[in-house]
């Protein structure tokens, strides 16, 4: 039922960013699997694409808009996130089959996409081979297909096998001379690994260092269901089996992996899954690693930074004032990126970040830079409201690809009042404090398996909060443990 739910708050993401940019990342982080995952079963379930429904949302909500005649068609077409108001005229057309002039007359017939709802709808018509398997963690030697920000939606992975330029330099004898068990044939493994990167790999399972040209890559351990690729397998597997189980999917630095006996022919779909059982397991490990780190010594005295003294980051595009009390106050311009107020030195692991700050918009932010003028790594914890308060307390990895979602427990903390929090970070748990009380403990993050293969991620601290939002910051402390 966790996809379920996940899939819900994506409907409820979109609603409260129908005027703002859609980050479609943002979905596949609040279900936990790839973009490329996220975009198939949503239009497997459906029957379009999250880009086009986003589309007759906005063109829906923009009809409300222009019947109440109090703005201009340029405005409403530029609050919808159109470029101009040709595109939206054209969008507008192509949905309602007339102009948005003409949409503010009587009699006139329009359309209207309502939000979806998901709900449980288990078809079973035709039968599914499966099995769940344990498996440790193992290696192999892979061909990395390197995509970046590469998005399309409904993209045919088993293609990229055979799309010229991608798998050409790909020596397929060599990848089987370095299996362990060259009769396995190969494994196409989607991955959205740490600091955003996503790579499509053609890989063996192999314990053998991987040649020039090559990759080693390391797959979790993890618990898989195992389903013979038919026909919208893996769609049905998520929509069908996984709601019907007592699973749910495992968190996205899990790979989904297909295991092919001949190129780019995938005979089975591994998708990694995990039960309450295997959850409160890791909670129970992340609150005992949380407890072992609390009972560290500061490693130096603890830093206290002046909100006075905090600088702008260069990229920022803020209102930058202090109150009548000294505290920060930090305005977010609604067209740029998210504001930055960053420490002047860099920090290292483990490190405990406590802050005392408010936001009158929808989320109050952490970032954790990987060096003095880079975030990408930077990583939020997010009290969102969606729009104005009470908060529920969201978590995001800071490897910026990972959003988890509380269950089971009240995360509601007020809007617009000060909040005392503690961000703890280590090499095997990341736990969240608010007035004094852990909202949050986990060891299962993408950043832990990137200081693992060597990252550094320290840095900057950088307060923050969304655009068109205020953060008003009273403290900062920051104090590295041993």
């Amino acid at each position: 039922m966790d996809w379920l739910k996940g899939m819900n708050r994506v409907v409820e993401y979109i609603e409260n960013n129908l005027t703002q940019p859609i980050d479609y990342d943002v979905p596949a982080r609040i279900v936990g699997c790839s973009v490329y995952e996220f975009s198939r079963i949503f239009s497997f379930m459906v029957g379009m694409s999250i880009s086009e429904y986003v589309r007759r949302r906005r063109l829906s909500q923009a009809v409300f808009d222009i019947q109440n005649g109090g703005e201009k068609i340029t405005d409403i077409a530029l609050k919808y996130c159109y470029d101009s108001p040709a595109s939206f005229a054209r969008a507008f057309k192509e949905l309602h089959g007339t102009t948005p002039l003409s949409a503010r007359k009587t009699n006139v017939s329009l359309k209207h996409c309502s939000p979806l709802k998901f709900t449980l709808s288990i078809k079973g018509v035709i039968e599914m081979n499966y099995k769940i398997v344990e498996k440790p963690a193992f290696t192999v030697v892979a061909h990395r297909l390197r995509m970046w920000n590469r998005y399309e939606e409904n993209i045919d992975i088993s293609g990229l096998w055979l799309e010229p330029g991608n798998t050409s330099d790909c020596d397929y004898e060599i990848l089987q001379a370095l299996a362990n068990d060259a009769s396995d044939g190969y494994l196409g493994i989607y991955s959205q690994q740490y600091l955003g990167r996503q790579d499509y790999l053609i890989a063996v399972e192999s314990d053998k260092v991987a040649p020039p040209g090559f990759i080693n890559y390391r797959v979790p351990a993890s618990r898989w269901v195992i389903i013979t690729a038919e026909k919208d397998a893996h769609e049905r597997a998520m929509t069908e089996w996984l709601p019907a189980s007592e699973f749910k999917r495992a968190g996205r630095r899990f790979p989904v992996i297909e295991r092919h006996v001949d190129k780019g022919t995938a005979k089975e779909i591994w998708i990694p899954i995990e039960s309450e059982a295997d959850t409160k397991r890791k909670h129970d490990e992340a609150m005992a690693e949380l407890a072992a780190l609390e009972a560290l010594a500061p490693r130096t005295a603890p830093v206290d930074f002046d909100p006075k003294c905090l600088k702008p980051h260069p990229e920022a595009r803020t209102d930058v004032s202090h109150d009548d009390e000294g505290n920060l106050v930090m305005y977010v311009a609604p067209e740029c990126g998210d504001g930055r107020m960053g420490t002047p030195q860099a920090f290292t692991l483990p490190l405990k970040i406590e802050m005392t700050a408010k936001t009158d918009g929808r989320n109050l932010r952490i970032y954790l830079s990987g060096g003095r003028d880079n975030f990408s790594h930077g990583g939020w914890l997010m009290f969102n409201s969606g729009r104005r308060g009470p908060y529920v307390l969201r978590i995001n990895d800071p490897s910026c690809a990972n959003e988890h979602w509380t269950e089971g427990v009240d995360n509601s903390i007020p809007a617009d009042e000060f909040l005392d929090v503690e961000w703890i970070l280590g090499e095997r748990v990341m736990a969240v404090k608010v007035n004094g009380e852990v909202r949050w403990a986990g060891c299962d993050f993408e950043y832990i398996e990137a200081l693992r293969d060597g990252e550094t991620i320290s840095g900057p601290i950088y307060p923050a909060t969304g655009r068109g939002s205020t953060v008003t910051v009273k403290s900062l402390r920051i104090t590295e443990l041993q």
